[in-house]
């Protein structure tokens, strides 16, 4: 009895989903998908932010349906840094290895995530194609391509040299690689300063000796901040330290749609969240909201940057783009042709990982990791045309060995069969 009582106690928390809510958002999402991808055959991700944490692995039975989202133990661990450290999407689960999809405007168009799927405000850059039953389908047209190739590069060196904010508009306009840069990158993100005593202007809010905030929230917290008016209709980027957890509750700040979650110490599955980032760039974004779960909070190393999205509106435009085979892309496979402007790299949005083999005009072709995390190499002017596939690295070492095995454990069945005779 205790056991049981305990469980209900440490569980209840839980967020839960009813059975009719989830088949309705699944049948709803389906029907999304398949009416996105039957008028437009490009290759492409479309971004599902309804239930988020329930659909990270589905593909709502639609062999087209790219996304960028995963639940597993055995995922891409470049590709889960790549994800949390580098493009510094929030988290909001109690477990890193779920990465979900998010609403980071920088991410989305990063990784070719033309569509959007949501049931709350669009966010900048994005247009309303069709709504019903609640959701909304939002597209993009200026997201970079799945893949594609650019001139405009930059040096690992170069890339850590930058702020961290900086770093995310450096990806969309750069390809990251190990060797030199080929420009003077110059970033239109600019730094501004906050005292976010006044942003969170609340009788539980106080400010300690070494400048940090703590935060005592009895219950649940809400604070609304009115954007001055320079900050309206911009993307916002927002990093701060979280310096306090607790033992055996989970605490979260969530603002405006965005939740950054730091699980209790306890946790098996402890995610050790201790830098919230926040990329808001709803359109008509007028106020925060900071939404505050129950716990004592310490708050310190504050960082906002703004970036207009006029900065990053074309960037589409200066790349070179994979005119993908859809007869030839299919499986493991992606084909397709380019007319490449001048020398540079190509590049892919897939995570980085052995066992990918890369053809140019019919030739193999070395690849490495660019972009912190995907697959990438050089490449020269003029028309190419390219393949990438995939096999599981010591794919056929495993097959053997379970051959080995499946003979090894007939003939154990024989001779132990011949002993009873």
């Amino acid at each position: 009895m205790f056991v049981i009582i305990f469980s209900f106690a440490y569980n209840k928390s839980d967020g839960l989903t009813l059975k009719h809510t989830y088949n309705e958002n699944e049948k709803n999402l389906t029907n999304y998908v398949n009416l996105i991808t039957e008028q437009d055959d490009d290759l492409y991700r479309i971004s599902s932010d309804v239930s988020r944490t329930e659909f990270p692995n589905a593909i709502f039975g639609n062999i087209n349906y790219y996304q960028n989202t995963i639940y597993s133990s055995v995922s891409n661990q470049t590709f889960n840094k790549l994800y949390f450290d580098t493009l510094a999407n929030n988290i909001p689960s109690r477990n890193r290895a779920l990465t979900v999809s998010n609403i980071n405007i920088l991410s989305l168009m990063l990784m070719s995530n033309k569509y959007l799927i949501n049931n709350y405000e669009k966010l900048i850059g994005y247009e309303l194609v069709t709504q019903n039953n609640g959701l909304n389908v939002y597209k993009n047209e200026n997201v970079l391509p799945y893949a594609f190739a650019s001139s405009e590069v930059m040096s690992y060196d170069d890339f850590y040299n930058l702020s961290d904010h900086v770093k995310q508009e450096a990806l969309l306009k750069n390809i990251i690689i190990d060797g030199e840069s080929s420009n003077s990158f110059k970033e239109t993100m600019k730094s501004v300063k906050w005292d976010f005593l006044d942003v969170l202007d609340n009788e539980n809010v106080t400010k300690d000796k070494d400048g940090s905030l703590n935060v005592y929230v009895k219950d649940d917290l809400s604070i609304t901040y009115e954007l001055p008016e320079i900050y309206r209709n911009k993307i916002l980027l927002i990093r701060f330290k979280m310096n306090k957890g607790s033992y055996n509750r989970d605490m979260s700040i969530t603002i405006n749609n965005v939740k950054n979650k730091l699980t209790a110490s306890s946790w098996k599955y402890y995610n050790g969240n201790k830098v919230f980032d926040y990329v808001l760039a709803s359109e008509n974004q007028e106020k925060l909201v900071f939404k505050f779960t129950k716990g004592e909070y310490n708050l310190s190393d504050f960082e906002v940057s703004v970036l207009d999205y006029s900065d990053i509106e074309n960037i589409s435009s200066k790349v070179d783009k994979l005119i993908v085979d859809k007869e030839k892309t299919k499986g493991d496979v992606i084909a397709g042709s380019i007319n490449v402007t001048n020398d540079g790299f190509f590049m892919a949005s897939i995570p980085y990982d052995n066992g990918f083999k890369v053809k140019v005009d019919g030739v193999v072709k070395d690849y490495t990791k660019v972009n912190d995390g995907f697959i990438g190499f050089p490449i020269s002017k003029g028309s190419h045309g390219i393949e990438i596939t995939y096999e599981a690295p010591l794919k056929n070492i495993a097959l053997k060995m379970s051959l080995v095995g499946i003979i090894a454990f007939v003939v154990i069945c024989f001779l132990e069969s011949k002993k009873k005779i």
